[in-house]
């Protein structure tokens, strides 16, 4: 044990104790249960309930390590991420950096403007299709992904979004004609 208390529990052991033995039979209403085992080629346990999480996460981390069964999946697409990547010292010493970021109140910050940039997404994305003539838009869901995630960035760390910032940028349209000054937002400037 620590600090000759306790020995710790075993994290499993503790989540079964907080369930009782109707939890864990086969049920597939997630949203019923705070935890719930499923079998999926191999055992699962899904925790649905915050206070289990949160207490999964803050007081019981030292028990918990991610497989990093999903690293390759995701690898392309976010690289080496903490969220997912299995831990090693250095995405412990990224994650503590980043605990001040995650309470409670800066998370509903973060969920508001979040919810604000994918409304502004889907009206653009409803103008064009009300202004096409086959009423269908085509996406390149890479660059409308980087753009919504890239100007809720902007918004949580610097408070605006890439379109609010103007540059001046010299462009020209092939290598014999003179760069022109064309001043446009931040997000054009990128393309």
């Amino acid at each position: 044990g620590v600090g000759g208390g306790e020995p710790k529990k075993p994290l499993f052991s503790w989540l079964l104790d907080r369930t009782t033995g109707s939890q864990l039979q086969n049920s597939f209403d997630y949203s019923k249960n705070e935890v719930t085992v499923v079998d999926l080629l191999q055992p699962y346990l899904l925790v649905s309930d915050p206070k289990i999480v949160q207490d999964m996460m803050i007081s019981k981390n030292g028990q918990i390590d991610k497989t990093g069964d999903y690293e390759g999946l995701f690898r392309n697409f976010f690289g080496r991420f903490f969220l997912y990547t299995k831990s090693d010292e250095r995405w412990k010493n990224q994650r503590k950096g980043l605990l001040t970021a995650f309470y409670k109140d800066k998370l509903a910050l973060m969920l508001n403007a979040l919810k604000g940039q994918l409304i502004k997404a889907s009206a653009q994305w409803k103008s064009e299709i009300g202004a096409s003539k086959t009423r269908a838009i085509q996406l390149n869901l890479s660059k409308t992904t980087l753009k919504i995630v890239t100007d809720f960035m902007m918004q949580i760390l610097v408070g605006t979004n890439l379109d609010a910032v103007k540059l001046t940028v010299e462009t020209r349209k092939s290598d014999r004609e003179p760069f022109r000054p064309k001043e446009c937002c931040f997000s054009e400037a990128c393309q």
